[in-house]
């Protein structure tokens, strides 16, 4: 049986009662009228015809009201519930373990865990010990470890601030992985990252890349604060292969992946 089919039919029999309501509606209060002035005129004479107009229509505008109260019950709930998880702060509050200024737009997911929060323009936000500004995302409890509420995961630096020992921009958007750790950002500094590169033995060996200042950093996923791709700050040497400086470069399971030949 197709039970996905049933429903859709079911559906649109819902739509056309609670559409047809202003129809049924202005029908039965026609026969009301009607009925009540035949008996007027003559209260002897049968309403057979209009008893079983009634009937046929009755059931119609009865399913139309007590569908379209359930549609309005059900706006009015989705209304009342949006208001609850939607809403700008009067005064500065602590929202799911995050303190934000007054002013602050929120948005709440449907268990009520904070999802975002828009600060309003000049203000900040203190997480993770890192000056905030404009709109700041937080991961999803289910995401997060721990099932952690208030959890940064995507927002704007008001300073630089050194995060995972990574020294981050002022300005620049910073990304975190579900885990919590991060994922990149724009660099204040040059500064030296650890990379895992496969030998041709298969054994692995770290080395330290010298990452350019003002360029996007991406972090490993699989090895929390190992790099997956910079802008060399210099050449760097992978065995026989010598990449240039001021160029990005990418590794990718243990593997470089791509860059620019030094020449």
């Amino acid at each position: 049986m197709d039970f996905g089919f049933i429903f859709d039919f079911l559906f649109i029999a819902a739509l056309v009662l609670i559409f047809a309501l202003p129809v049924t509606t202005a029908i039965m209060a026609g026969l009301g009228i009607a009925a009540y002035r035949i008996r007027r005129r003559d209260p002897a004479r049968r309403l057979t015809a209009l008893k079983w107009t009634a009937i046929a229509i009755g059931p119609f505008w009865i399913g139309g009201i007590v569908l379209g109260s359930l549609f309005l019950v059900s706006e009015i709930r989705s209304h009342i519930e949006t208001a609850q998880r939607y809403f700008t702060l009067d005064k500065a509050a602590e929202v799911d373990g995050a303190a934000l200024p007054a002013g602050t737009t929120v948005t709440l997911d449907e268990s009520h865990a904070l999802l975002s929060a828009e600060l309003p323009p000049g203000a900040t936000a203190t997480l993770r010990g890192a000056s905030w500004q404009g709109k700041i995302e937080f991961a999803e409890p289910a995401h997060a470890p721990d099932a952690k509420h208030g959890q940064v995961n995507q927002g704007t630096l008001a300073a630089d601030a050194t995060i995972d020992a990574v020294p981050c921009r002022a300005g620049s958007e910073v990304t975190f992985f579900w885990g919590g750790q991060l994922m990149g950002c724009t660099l204040s500094q040059d500064t030296e990252i650890a990379a895992t590169l496969a030998k041709p033995d298969g054994a692995t060996q770290t080395q330290k890349l010298r990452c350019l200042a003002n360029d996007t950093v991406k972090l490993d996923n699989l090895r929390a604060g190992e790099l997956e791709g910079c802008r060399l700050a210099e050449t760097a040497d992978f065995g026989e292969v010598s990449c240039a400086a001021n160029e990005r470069v990418l590794i990718i399971n243990d593997q470089l992946a791509g860059c620019t030949f030094a020449r």
